[in-house]
């Protein structure tokens, strides 16, 4: 699925190691330095203020990089379960989304992405889809400018110079956001 403009959220830039992810996500889809926003300061990207996300649309992918856990992202010195982070991308805007992409380790494991939807619903934000790494991720650069998520999947890319990965089941957990959320066509991903 082509998205017709994709967003990116720097949600720790005081850390090389989410900087270095969220660059290679820039990279990777050449997304314009007005579309690339920071929760500090941070070369090449705009600070989050106001009301900054309301340019989304249903046609956007929303790419946040940050850590993570189990129950939640982790950035400016806290977790942020799905009520929390909710309330917090509502405070900037953000309204309606066709994909939000979460690339921090471990929040597509157990049920952050359930509660997060239903969380969005709560503040009145639509998203269409919902995707998270079911394990921890690792950057393997200079191999690839992709993370390898779980220790087989790392394995495969470095094994491959970063030509190969393992199947969306594996990596990612893919949850729609809203009941009325349509399937994307010609996506294996959004069903």
């Amino acid at each position: 699925m082509k998205w017709e403009k994709v967003v990116l959220l720097l949600l720790d830039p005081s850390d090389r190691n989410i900087r270095w992810d969220a660059n290679a996500w820039k990279a990777r889809y050449a997304i314009p330095a007005h579309l690339c926003f920071s929760v500090g300061p941070a070369r090449g990207y705009v600070p989050l203020v106001g009301n900054c996300l309301s340019i989304v649309d249903e046609n956007t992918k929303v790419i946040a990089v940050s850590h993570g856990g189990a129950l939640g992202p982790a950035f400016d010195g806290a977790r942020y379960e799905a009520v929390d982070f909710a309330q917090w991308l509502q405070q900037f805007g953000l309204r309606r989304a066709g994909l939000l992409a979460l690339r921090g380790c471990l929040l597509g494991r157990d049920r952050f992405l359930e509660d997060l939807a239903q969380s969005l619903l709560l503040n009145d934000i639509r998203i269409d889809w919902l995707l998270g790494y079911r394990h921890v991720a690792m950057q393997i650069h200079p191999l690839t400018s992709h993370e390898g998520v779980g220790t087989k999947d790392v394995a495969l890319r470095i094994l491959t110079g970063g030509l190969a990965k393992r199947s969306d089941d594996h990596r990612v957990k893919v949850v729609r956001g809203h009941p009325g959320a349509a399937p994307k066509e010609g996506s294996r991903r959004y069903r």
